[in-house]
């Protein structure tokens, strides 16, 4: 016990200090791979180079260096293993399906300031407005550490609020760094194919299920995501089988030979819509092996059983096409916006 309490310390330090990325990368590989984890010994040599920086004590006393690093401990826990804090443990499970580790200096930063809880829980949701927004919008996550380290030194210096947060970004205009507004939002949920953008479908899933949870009433059954839902296409990805054009004419399987420009035109449209947010669902494995490429009547039954609200409005539709995409996409962006949303002072379009 003792051991996995001095690894939990060198971790935190490690974290606070910007170096775990690679050493937390190391020890993943290691457990994944091999079954190993990185040895002590590795972790004990970066602490005390943080602890001595040029042959210097960093702390003046033991008592002193451990007050620095006991007080990160159990928010540290709760980030990992959940606790009594609801709003902290849930930006730790969103942190880690997402494996954000580079954002945990700024959640202490804010857990452990004098903050309101409201306000410390609107911070939280902003940390994962900011990676949900701009995975949605297509933006690179690779600048994340540079981003969550500039907050962290911009809340020291500013005070823990919501205000300081958003005024981080008023300037941060950079495909690299901006945090979406919500046209912007608004936009890619319409328009970007959504499904092949997340290559980690579990994350897609996670997010779906946020958005059936925004649907909901008081009177709805909250519960948590099942493990055994899946992303499903309403309009198949191969839709050419069952699902007749408007006009009552089967598209080509090859989407060219014998087609018209009318034909063509509708093809272009429904491949471009195919994989956007407002064509996914969520539906049993079993009824998405099921579903498959079923022509509409049937794959509504399938849809009906999976007891969802978002589900359960395409139900009540009679046909699914192109503007029916459209009108759920925008149905969901008014949900996204308000469940993930931008900071108080955020720009509100990108120029």
């Amino acid at each position: 016990m003792i051991c996995v309490s001095v690894k939990r310390l060198f971790r935190i330090r490690l974290l606070l200090q910007g170096w775990a990325d690679s050493t937390l990368k190391r020890r993943r590989f290691r457990g994944a791979g091999h079954g190993e984890e990185t040895s002590l010994r590795e972790l004990y040599s970066e602490y005390r180079a943080f602890t001595r920086p040029k042959g210097k004590l960093r702390f003046e006393t033991v008592e002193a260096e451990l007050e620095a690093l006991v007080k990160f401990v159990p928010i540290y826990k709760t980030l990992e293993d959940g606790g009594d804090d609801k709003d902290l443990a849930r930006i730790g499970k969103k942190l880690n399906l997402w494996e954000i580790s580079t954002a945990y200096p700024l959640v202490f930063r804010i857990a452990i300031s004098d903050a309101a809880s409201e306000e410390k829980a609107k911070l939280y949701n902003l940390i994962y407005s900011y990676l949900v927004r701009r995975a949605l919008c297509g933006l690179t996550p690779k600048n994340l550490n540079k981003t969550f380290a500039r907050l962290t030194r911009e809340l020291i210096e500013n005070g823990v609020s919501t205000e300081a947060f958003g005024n981080a970004f008023v300037n941060q205009r950079g495909d690299a760094v901006r945090f979406p507004a919500d046209d912007e939002l608004r936009t890619a949920i319409r328009t970007k194919p959504t499904y092949n953008m997340f290559s980690r479908k579990d994350r897609l899933a996670d997010l779906l299920w946020e958005l059936e949870g925004a649907t909901r009433t008081k009177f709805s059954v909250d519960t948590p995501r099942p493990s055994y839902m899946s992303v499903e296409h309403v309009l198949p990805q191969t839709w050419m089988t069952n699902w007749l054009l408007a006009d009552g004419r089967r598209a080509p399987a090859d989407r060219f030979t014998g087609a018209d420009e009318a034909m063509l035109t509708e093809i272009k449209a429904r491949d471009g819509a195919v994989h956007t947010l407002g064509n996914l669902t969520l539906i049993t494995t079993a009824g998405n092996s099921a579903a498959s490429n079923a022509a509409f009547p049937d794959k509504k039954q399938w849809l009906n059983l999976s007891l969802l609200v978002t589900s359960r409005k395409i139900v009540e539709r009679e046909t699914w096409g192109i503007d029916s995409i459209v009108e759920r996409a925008e149905a969901l962006a008014d949900r996204a916006i308000a469940n993930w949303p931008s900071p108080p002072s955020n720009i509100t379009s990108v120029v």
